[in-house]
């Protein structure tokens, strides 16, 4: 069985595959700067999900540097699993065509992402990723990556006002305007998040010739979803959650080979 892993700078997830299906899933929490990250992912490798099936592969996106790689490797080493194969952004994989003239500089979660959208559908793709960081990325009806777009996730513009500007208060609720300085963090950072996330939609439209599809993904995917579905001129039939797009892309890769 394949087994495919998705590193991302906070959060650890894997799923294994029977054929083109899923048929397992988990994900935790991690520290990728903490003294217990060695620790953390050892306890990943050993979870159920891997032991209790036969995994013959095990393909990587991994965001979190090489020192995170290694020390997985050694992990996985000890779980007495196959050595983990680390994805690469490239300049061409699975028919689509990179847009960057250094691909590297390009997250591998990205271009998993892309090409997991282009597994699930056809046509132009505007793919979002709603997580640590926020990710857009377009893709043409003929396969041509045309760019994107990276923004700071609610979490990292909540902390970045408590290191810039000295506020202390930052985990409220989203309201309209607040009367308190935690509502008024959240609520703050959540009408911009929404707010740029809607821009990128509606330039992505104009870019791809307003015939599109949108696929949500990332952590905080379903509470962008739930609040674009309550704003006028916004597409429902077009634009879905998919919470495994990295994975569906990690699947097509191994499956070309």
């Amino acid at each position: 069985m394949l087994a495919t892993i998705d590193i991302g700078n906070s959060r650890l997830k894997a799923a294994v595959w029977r054929g083109g299906d899923i048929i397992d899933t988990v994900a935790m929490d991690y520290d990728r700067a903490g003294v217990n990250m060695a620790h953390q992912l050892m306890q990943f490798a050993q979870m159920p999900l891997f032991t209790q099936h036969a995994i013959q592969r095990i393909l990587v996106a991994c965001v979190a540097g090489g020192s995170v790689e290694q020390v997985f490797t050694e992990a996985v080493a000890q779980a007495a699993m196959p050595a983990p194969e680390f994805f690469r952004t490239s300049a061409a994989c699975c028919g689509i065509r990179h847009a960057y003239a250094d691909p590297a500089q390009h997250g591998v979660d990205r271009w998993a992402a892309l090409i997991g959208g282009r597994k699930l559908s056809d046509g132009a793709l505007c793919v979002i990723s709603v997580g640590t960081a926020v990710t857009v990325d377009l893709l043409s009806a003929d396969n041509r990556h045309l760019g994107g777009r990276i923004m700071p996730g609610l979490n990292l513009m909540k902390t970045a006002l408590q290191q810039t500007a000295g506020v202390q208060q930052i985990d409220g609720e989203p309201v309209r305007f607040a009367s308190n300085t935690a509502d008024a963090v959240s609520s703050g950072t959540y009408y911009m998040l929404l707010a740029a996330i809607r821009q990128a939609m509606e330039d992505a439209e104009k870019q791809l010739d307003g015939n599109m599809r949108t696929f949500l993904t990332g952590g905080q995917a379903q509470l962008v979803y739930a609040a674009l579905q309550n704003q006028t001129q916004f597409d429902v039939a077009a634009t879905s959650v998919q919470p495994h797009l990295v994975m569906h892309g990690l699947q097509a890769v191994a499956e070309q080979g």
